[in-house]
């Protein structure tokens, strides 16, 4: 039995209304000299990407989520653009959908610090330093489906002009 394909349309559609309409951006700090981020000097625009193999080679190329179907991997990609006069230090925060489960170990970039969240975006840390709240009051290590927001900081403001792009991976529920 096959499992029932899930159109792009859905899990993409859901994934970049949730990047775009609440993607949050920290305003830079005097003491470093960098300006304050906001929306309309940061420009944002996620997508939802998946491997496919090659036929006959080692290789990999990366598409656009085409159908999915549960336990398929993607690959969910934030770029920004600062297109604002001044550096901008930037720090992107971002609900993960409740159909996808994140990949750990996935989120890491050169220069960005990738933090989870266990309890709606409260509280964020290393995965591995997380502890989820279960049956009210009791906790235990947090895994993966417990994930409930990502957040990248960025270490370097960001130039005017510049970008680049953060990305993790899931799997469908």
């Amino acid at each position: 039995m096959n499992p029932k394909p899930v159109l792009r349309g859905r899990i993409c559609s859901g994934l970049l209304a949730v990047a775009m309409a609440l993607i949050v951006i920290d305003a830079g700090s005097s003491t470093t000299g960098t300006a304050p981020a906001t929306a309309k000097s940061i420009r944002l625009q996620a997508e939802v990407l998946q491997e496919t193999l090659v036929a006959g080679a080692q290789v990999a190329t990366l598409g656009p989520a085409e159908r999915l179907a549960p336990g398929d991997e993607v690959i969910y990609r934030v770029s920004y653009t600062n297109s604002g006069p001044e550096p901008a230090q930037v720090v992107i925060t971002n609900p993960l959908p409740p159909g996808l489960v994140y990949q750990a170990g996935s989120g890491t970039a050169l220069g960005v610090l990738l933090e989870v969240s266990v309890d709606g975006g409260k509280q964020f840390g290393a995965f591995e330093r997380l502890r989820a709240t279960v049956h009210g009051d009791m906790t235990r290590a947090a895994v993966a489906t417990d994930i409930t927001h990502v957040r990248w900081v960025l270490e370097q403001p960001v130039a005017p002009g510049a970008g680049g792009a953060v990305s993790l991976r899931a799997r469908i529920r």
